[in-house]
Formats: C-alpha cells, structure tokens, sequence
C-alpha cells in the first residue's frame, strides 16, 4: 500500500493541473469511496490486495498532495505552515478512525483466541464485521470527502503571481517619482541659475539632490534586473522531465531521505497491533495506544513545518531524525 500510495502523488498533481483541482479531487474520491465499497464484497486474498493495495493506494495518493499545492497558491510565503496543518488532518484523522473501526469490527474487545499455523486470529464474532466495516467507511469517506470537494477552490491567478504583478507596479511607480524628482530637481537648477543673487549654495544643494535622484533610479534598475535574473535562474532550475529528473543526484538525495526518515515510522504504525497482540490481548488498549500516537502526529506537523518557513531545511530535518 505504501508503495503504491507514493507512485499515485504525481499522477494526481499532473491530473489536477490538466483537468482543475475541483474537478480532480471529486473524481479521486469517488474512486476511492468506490473502492472501499468494492472491498466489502471482497473474499479472495488477492483479490482485497489489488482493490485496496493497488487501486485504493494509487487513488489515495494521488489526492494526497491535490489540496496541499491549492493552500500553497494562497500562501505563497508560509509553504511549510500550510503543510502542517493540512497534515495534521491525517493524525487527527487516524485518531477518530481508529474508535470507530473499534466500534464496528470488535465492540466487545474479544482477544485473538484462534491459532493456526502458529498466528492468532479473532472468531467469527471480529471478522464478520469486517465487511460491514467497509461499507460503513465507504459513506464516511464519500461525506467527508465530498464536503472537501465542495470547499476546495484553486484561485485563477496565484498569489505569487499576483505579488509579483504588485512589485513590478510598485517598482513602475518608484521610477515615476525618481523621475519626477530629476525633473524637479532640473528645475530648481534653472532657477537657481536665473537667481544668481541667492549665491552657489543652492545650486550645489539642487545638485546633490539630482544626484541622489539619480543614484536612487540606478539601484531601482540593479533590483529590477535582479529580480529578472533571480526569477530566470529559479525557472531554469526546475527539473524538464520526469526522465532527466531521475538521472539527478539531487532526486536520488531526497529520495534516500524520505525512504529511510519514514521507514520505522510506516512500520511502527502498519503493524503495531500485529506486535502488541503477541504480548497484549487487549484490542482496546491498543487503539489507544495508536490513538495518542495519531494525535501526537497531528500536533507535531504543523509545528515542525512552521520551524521550515523559518529555518533552514537541513538544520530542522537533521533534529527531526535526530529525535
């Protein structure tokens, strides 16, 4: 599941850029809540692994980042903030999930009580809820998923764009009054020389001024092509194609550390029950314990990608695997 998840992510962000974000997120749940439904129905092994591994995975990731990238457009300058607080969702989201499940598959917290070939399983009374459970969740997830497509809207223009449309105005009108200000100053020039009486102090005053008018109008013009430059420079750093991107040391870089910072978290969290069943048979207990730790999850996003908008990337990723 977790390999197809990641391999859906840029399938969706390309989808969602052809055919609009709204558009996009309203067919990805529906497949989603599809999928759920299908599970239900499931009694093959092989089976619930290509509708819920593959097609379940590809489909829910590829909604993951979909509302991440249109809060970004939003706010262009706080990238990290908005990306916590959407994934914290996901933290707070396993926590209530996880109660309800609970409620649905196991309400009287039976234990693992039936062994065969050395591995417990629950009775009858846990597993014929089960496909109960997917239905169930499957009209949770179209609810919940609907009222985010109802509320999901990508703006026209992005504020990026729209800020830099507001620079190079603010730029415009600063030229306008450096020359305003030389024209003034000229001015005052003729009239200093047309009244010699008042003596050269104003005139050497009338010219400091022009010269400042000046000065001011050339850094004006140094910003302005910095910018250009530094906007150019960023657009030749984006990455051509998917090809060229993967024969890149930095790709391989980045991919490492993803793998290796979220591996023991994705096992810790995909099979803590499996582990804590051996020693504890106590199902309720358990989802707590998974609870809190969703909920820890929920609160730590927002907070580690606030600390990115502020600090450098390397120097917070370096204390998170630190920790």
């Amino acid at each position: 599941f977790s390999f197809t998840f990641t391999s859906g992510v840029p399938i969706g962000l390309k989808m969602a850029e052809k055919i609009g974000f709204k558009l996009y997120m309203a067919l990805g749940v529906a497949f989603c809540v599809l999928c759920i439904f299908i599970c239900s129905f499931i009694q093959s092994f092989y089976a619930l692994l290509l509708v819920y591994s593959i097609c379940f995975g590809i489909g829910s990731g590829s909604l993951y980042m979909v509302p991440i990238v249109c809060a970004w457009k939003y706010f262009p300058n706080n990238k990290g903030r908005v990306s916590g607080l959407t994934l914290a969702g996901f933290g707070f989201g396993s926590f209530v999930f996880n109660f309800i499940v609970l409620a649905i598959v196991n309400p009287n917290n039976e234990s693992a009580n039936i062994e065969i070939d050395g591995e417990e399983y629950f009775g009858p009374n846990v597993y014929e809820n089960v496909p109960r459970m997917f239905r169930i969740l499957s009209l949770l997830y179209f609810c919940i998923g609907g009222l985010g497509v109802l509320l999901v809207k990508s703006p026209k223009h992005s504020l990026i764009e729209l800020h830099d449309e507001h620079h190079i105005l603010t730029k415009a009108h600063t030229h306008d009054e450096v020359e305003h200000k030389h024209e003034e100053g000229e001015y005052k020039h003729e009239e200093v020389e047309q009244k010699p009486e008042e003596g050269e102090y104003k005139h050497e005053e009338t010219e400091h001024k022009h010269e400042e008018a000046e000065h001011k109008h050339e850094k004006t013009e140094n910003k302005h092509e910095e910018g250009e430059r530094k906007h150019v420079e960023e657009a030749h750093e984006e990455c051509p194609s998917v090809k060229k991107g993967l024969l890149t040391k930095p790709f391989w870089i980045i991919f490492a550390m993803a793998t290796f910072g979220s591996f023991m978290g994705n096992l810790i969290a995909n099979n803590y029950k499996v582990y804590g069943m051996r020693e504890i048979s106590n199902d309720y207990f358990l989802t707590i314990v998974g609870s809190i730790s969703s909920v820890i999850s929920g609160v730590s996003r927002p907070i580690w990608a606030s600390l990115e908008d502020k600090f450098d990337f390397k120097r917070v990723y370096m204390v998170n695997i630190a920790i």
